[in-house]
C-alpha cells in the first residue's frame, strides 16, 4: 500500500499528530519534526502495518509536534495576544471546556517560563480581566458545582488561590484554586469589608 496524505491523516487523532507506537510503525524518528507528512507521502507499507497504525489512533493521549525555537517564540507571542490581552475577545464565543482545551493545547507549544514571567509582571487586577484567568476561573467554579467550598453559597463567587507559588501556571495547577463566595474570600484574605 502506498501512503497518501489522506491515509496518513486517518490515523491521526483530531489531526494533531502521532503516538510513539504509530511513529515506530511508520519508521519515523520521535519526537516528530515539522514536515513529517510530506516525507511519508508515497512511502510503501503493508496492509497489516496500516491497520495497526489506524487502530493505535484511539490510544493517543497527548499528541504534539515539538516546535522549533522560532515556532515556540511565535506561539508564545500568539498566546500573549489571545489569552493575556484584556481587550482580546479570542475566547468569547467558546464554552468553558473549549477555552480550557485551547489553553491546554497552546500550553504544549509555547515557552511556559516566558508566559509565567509575563503574567507575574502584570498588575494582579489586570490579570483577573484576562481571557486566560476568566476561562480558568469559570472552569474551577463549574468543576465545583458553582458553590463556595466553605459555606455552599451559589452567588457572587470568586476563585481563590490557596497559594501563589504557581501563579502564572494555573492551567497546570488547577488544584491550587477553589471557588469561594465574596464573604468567605474576604475572610480567607483577612479583609474587613469597607
Amino acid at each position: 500500500m502506498i501512503l497518501t496524505r489522506d491515509k496518513i491523516k486517518q490515523g491521526m487523532k483530531n489531526g494533531l499528530g502521532l503516538s510513539r507506537k504509530q511513529a515506530e510503525i511508520l519508521d519515523i524518528k520521535y519526537p516528530i519534526k515539522k514536515g513529517w507528512i510530506d516525507n511519508l507521502e508515497g512511502k510503501e507499507i503493508s496492509e497489516e502495518q496500516y491497520q495497526k497504525y489506524i487502530e493505535l489512533r484511539d490510544e493517543i493521549k497527548v499528541v504534539h509536534i515539538k516546535p522549533s525555537k522560532k515556532q515556540k517564540k511565535k506561539q508564545t507571542e500568539r498566546f500573549k495576544r489571545n489569552f493575556l490581552d484584556v481587550n482580546s475577545n479570542y475566547c468569547n464565543s467558546k464554552t468553558t471546556q473549549a477555552k480550557i482545551k485551547k489553553i491546554k493545547y497552546a500550553d504544549l507549544r509555547f515557552d511556559r517560563k516566558e508566559i509565567v514571567k509575563s503574567i507575574r509582571k502584570m498588575p494582579y487586577q489586570e490579570f483577573l480581566k484576562t481571557p486566560y484567568w476568566k476561562a480558568i476561573s469559570a472552569f474551577v467554579k463549574n468543576s465545583n458545582g458553582c458553590k463556595c467550598v466553605i459555606c455552599g453559597k451559589e452567588s457572587r463567587l470568586d476563585v481563590h488561590h490557596t497559594n501563589y507559588k504557581n501563579h502564572g501556571n494555573e492551567i497546570n495547577n488547577i488544584e491550587d484554586l477553589i471557588p469561594l463566595c465574596r464573604e468567605c474570600h474576604r475572610k480567607a484574605h483577612n479583609i474587613v469589608p469597607g
